[in-house]
């Protein structure tokens, strides 16, 4: 994950917003440390990134987007790295289940439980219900299960990604046919079978597990080859 960092007066200057809600100029630029011309210059990205607004008595205040951003800055300006916010759908039909096999990077040819970002703004069981009949062709009505993070690394122990899933399931009346998408390939099968896959997310007999013990919540770490990943 690239870490992306501002420059050390805009991060100031945002953080004195967060503190002080709305602030003058001079205060802003006092608090920085730096002379006017400069701190002129970096209010002004902050205004054109839509992060910092100057209302109509002259005060600087942040907007709502500026409010969101500067709560996920440290001390240093540094954005704070944060688990990235997904989904692993099961869709069941008495004992099967519909595995799905990744074809694309990174990856790519892994089998395992169908996967989608949690949509901005939208409950988890319609996020779920959308993007599992995109990806897959089947409509579905999903329950929350829990709440699974993935924590993936290379051999060296450098982190590839971190993710907090949750865990969604829906079973059916019907074994609908799986339609094909560009992303990667569904179909039904036995649970054994989707298991028995040479290249299978770890993650996968896991979440099986966390859901046929009641688990509500877990956390693993996942090694993966450079070839795998």
């Amino acid at each position: 994950m690239k870490v992306v960092k501002i420059h050390a007066v805009q991060s100031i200057a945002l953080q004195s917003l967060l503190n002080a809600t709305r602030a003058r100029y001079s205060e802003l630029r006092r608090a920085a440390g730096v002379e006017s011309d400069i701190f002129k210059f970096h209010i002004k990205k902050l205004q054109l990134q839509h992060y910092v607004i100057k209302a109509e008595d002259g005060l600087y205040e942040l907007t709502a987007e500026g409010k969101e951003y500067a709560s996920n800055l440290d001390m240093r300006g540094t954005e704070i790295a944060q688990p990235r916010s997904s989904m692993l759908m099961i869709v069941r039909y008495g004992k099967r289940i519909i595995g799905h096999r990744r074809d694309r990077e990174p990856y790519n040819q892994f089998w395992g439980i169908a996967s989608a970002p949690l949509l901005r703004g939208v409950p988890a069981v319609i996020s779920a219900h959308r993007e599992f009949e995109k990806q897959v062709g089947i409509s579905a009505e999903f329950r929350v299960h829990g709440v699974f993070r993935v924590i993936d690394k290379d051999e060296r122990g450098k982190i590839l990604e971190d993710k907090l899933f949750s865990v969604m399931v829906a079973d059916v009346d019907k074994m609908s046919e799986p339609h094909s998408w560009y992303g990667g390939f569904s179909q039904w099968m036995d649970v054994d079978d989707l298991l028995s896959k040479k290249r299978l997310f770890p993650t996968t007999r896991a979440t099986l597990e966390m859901i046929e013990r009641g688990e509500t919540f877990r956390e693993q770490i996942c090694v993966y080859r450079d070839d795998e990943y």
